[in-house]
Parts: structure tokens; sequence; C-alpha cells
């Protein structure tokens, strides 16, 4: 399959009068080392921002390095790494990133459509990338989750499974001669030789993926042993009518602090208490992992930030934008705040930031941890404006290529994951 990209127009949305989108983004990067892209999982925007041929020069420009992905997992990086120092093709690379039709060792399937769409964007970044000798790395984010010595050790599996994988195409030069089927069973086929070879690598992962969710149900015990302890119900004893009663309402509470009352309140009010719990507790329970979550990343964040202090060069890095909260132990604080800058990008840059206020609020009513939810700068693609934190908007020359059409059609789109080749130049 031939190599291809996209085809860097000078069209626009604005007129040629405006500063255009690279030199706005050149300015921001003059003053920082490191480019926080904050996400929520939610739009592709973020990404599809970095498959600009203008975009990806500007980074260049401005000596970035490394781009860090959080879509996507340490074997993926390394693939993504191979294709760019020229030791697999393209397509092998893409085929290997398409998780709508693969399930690898590690059964990694992206969850809804807008993943799906994220996903999509990655062989493009890789390319555009490739072009300026940019690395693509990982920011996994399960890093955030478990501890450095767990990581470590998932880490070197996926990259004793990527190295295998990288191998095994490097030795079949006429992979690209192949179908688009031929291919996906090419990666299946070798996936299977590599757990049949290396029984005791996907079991050593297993163990850990084991203890984890052993981890995980600890914490749950421990969340309801807590909630029990607070309506007054010892570990052993049948709760009472007037106890049961007592949990339902501080379930409700915590519920209602994060906003999320409303709608379980409306369907559990006609309910008896027992009934009732068995709809609340999922909820309530999923509230109090994000407490956890939250505490936990501000110990396990900075292992990640310094990873990226220690790479050559200026960064960009795409992650949730949970952890750009200026508090110490988030990546930007430990990066230090006067060499990063945050950036959101949208379609819908207010009902974006509506989101995030949201969500940030949450986060403070059940963690009294307050984020600085005020990016350094917004992008709203569809109308060309450029905000920084003070409120100074600018009107600036957006690329056609990122015009906005995936919001517009996100329902109906069913993409075909990095399988075609890149647009042409």
């Amino acid at each position: 399959m031939a190599e291809k990209s996209k085809q860097a127009s000078a069209s626009s949305f604005k007129g040629a009068s405006n500063p255009r989108l690279e030199d706005q983004l050149k300015v921001a990067m003059g003053k920082i080392d490191y480019l926080c892209l904050a996400d929520n999982h939610g739009l592709p925007q973020t990404y599809q921002f970095l498959t600009s041929p203008q975009v990806m020069q500007a980074l260049a420009d401005s000596d970035v390095k490394t781009i860090y992905l959080e879509a996507i997992d340490k074997d993926d990086s390394l693939m993504i790494q191979a294709y760019q120092q020229g030791r697999i093709p393209y397509d092998a690379m893409a085929v290997y990133l398409d998780k709508t039709s693969l399930t690898d060792l590690f059964g990694k399937i992206p969850a809804g459509i807008s993943q799906m769409l994220i996903r999509d964007q990655i062989p493009e970044i890789a390319t555009q990338a490739k072009k300026h000798g940019i690395k693509i790395d990982v920011i996994d984010y399960e890093e955030g989750k478990i501890p450095a010595d767990k990581i470590n050790s998932i880490h070197e599996i996926q990259t004793a499974y990527a190295e295998f994988m990288i191998k095994k195409i490097e030795a079949s030069p006429n992979f690209s001669d192949l179908t688009p089927q031929e291919k996906r069973s090419f990666i299946h086929v070798s996936e299977q030789e590599f757990e049949k070879e290396h029984s005791s690598v996907k079991k050593a992962l297993e163990s850990i993926w084991e203890e984890q969710q052993i981890h995980f149900t600890d914490k749950v015990k421990n969340i309801v042993h807590q909630l029990r302890k607070e309506s007054g119900i010892s570990d052993t004893e049948k709760p009472t009518p007037n106890q049961l009663h007592k949990m339902r309402e501080i379930i409700i509470e915590t519920l209602r602090r994060t906003g999320e009352a409303d709608k379980f309140i409306g369907a559990t009010s006609e309910l008896p208490d027992g009934e009732a719990l068995e709809k609340l507790l999922p909820a309530y329970l999923n509230v109090a992992n994000m407490t956890k979550l939250a505490n936990d990343r501000l110990k396990l964040d900075p292992t990640v930030a310094q990873r990226i202090k220690s790479a050559p060069g200026k960064a960009v890095i795409v992650y949730g934008f949970a952890h750009f909260g200026r508090l110490e132990g988030d990546i930007d604080a430990t990066l230090g705040e006067n060499k990063t800058a945050t950036l959101r990008i949208s379609n819908n840059i207010q009902e974006t930031l509506d989101r995030d206020s949201f969500l940030a609020k949450q986060i403070e009513e059940i963690t009294d941890i307050k984020l600085d939810d005020k990016y350094n700068y917004t992008l709203d693609i569809s109308t060309g404006k450029w905000t920084d934190k003070e409120g100074q908007s600018t009107a600036i020359e957006i690329p056609q290529d990122l015009k906005p059409e995936l919001d517009q059609h996100i329902d109906a789109v069913t993409p075909s994951i990095g399988l075609e080749t890149p647009k042409t130049i």
C-alpha cells in the first residue's frame, strides 16, 4: 500500500487578514516547553487537530520532539515508532491499531463511536509526525491508577509483544500486497503464535490484572463498609428498616452533591428502600471510586510527568483535563506552571467548557479537590476563535482540513479505523 499524506490546504473559514492557526500556535509554544491538550474522551477534535499538516509543521518549528497520546497503549506506541523508523509499512501499523475488527492479547477495543473516531485519527497523526521526526509515545491512563512497579511490568510485557509483532511483519516483505482481510488474519495469527510461545508472559499479565481486580474488589468492600458504618450498621448485622432508610438518604445526598441525583431519585422515588438501594448503590460506588481515583492520580501523575520531563525537546501531551488542574501532583504543576500551557479544542467550545466545569464541580464536591478549569487557551474550530485565559479572543484562519464535520454526523458515522491510506499531500 503506497504511503501518502494530507494535502496542506490554503483555504480557511476566515479571511487572509486574520492570523493563521499555525502562527498563533507557534507564539504560544514560544513561551512554554509543554503544551497540554486537555481531553475528556468524548469528542475527537483534539486528535483531529494533530492530523493537520499545518499544525504539525508549527509544532516541529517550535522544537516539539514528542507527542504523548492517551488513546494508545505501550504496544501501540512501539508499532507506531516502528512505522516512523521505517521498520514496518504504514498499513501494518494501521491494521494493528484497528481495534474494531481485532481483539489482541490485551483485548483493547474502543468504547463507543467517539473512541473509534479518535483511533481513526492516530495513523494520520503518526504520518504527519514522521515527516518532522516527531516521536509518538504513550501516556498510559493506567499510569494514573496503578503503582509504578505494576505499570512497568505491564509495559515490559507489551514491549515483548510489540517486538514480536514487528519482527513478524519485518520478515514478511509482501505484507502490503495482502488484501485487507489477509492483513487482519496475519495480525491475528501472529497474536496467537505469541500467546502460544509466551504463555508465561500472558499468565503474568493476567496475574497483574487479577491482582488489580482484587484490589478494586477490596476497595468496593471498603466503600460499602464505610457506608454501613455511617448508617449505623455493623458488618455482621442485618440492617433494620430505619438503617436501610438512613443508607438511602446518605447515598441520595452524595449523588445530589455531584448533580447526578435527580435522574436516580426519579427512577427510585416510588420504590421501597431495599429495591431503591439496589438501583442507587452502583451509582454511589461509581462516585466513591471517582473520589479514590482523583486522589490517587495526584500521587501517581508525578511519575508520568518526570518521564516526560526527561525526554529531549518540547512536548505535546494529550490527556484527560482533570490531570491539568494546576494542583500539586498534577501533570502541569509537576512540569512547572511557567513551562506549560493548557489548550482546549472543540467544535462548540462553550458547550465543552460548560461540561468541563460541571465535571470539575463534581470532583470538587466529592473530593474537596478544586481543579483550575480555566485553560490558558481555547480554540473553537467552528468559529475560528482563539481565546486566552483573560478572555481576549482573536479570529484566526483555520485550515480547511479541520472543518468541523465530525460533530454534525457523529451518530451516523461508521468508521473504518485506519485501514485507508493517509490523504494525498
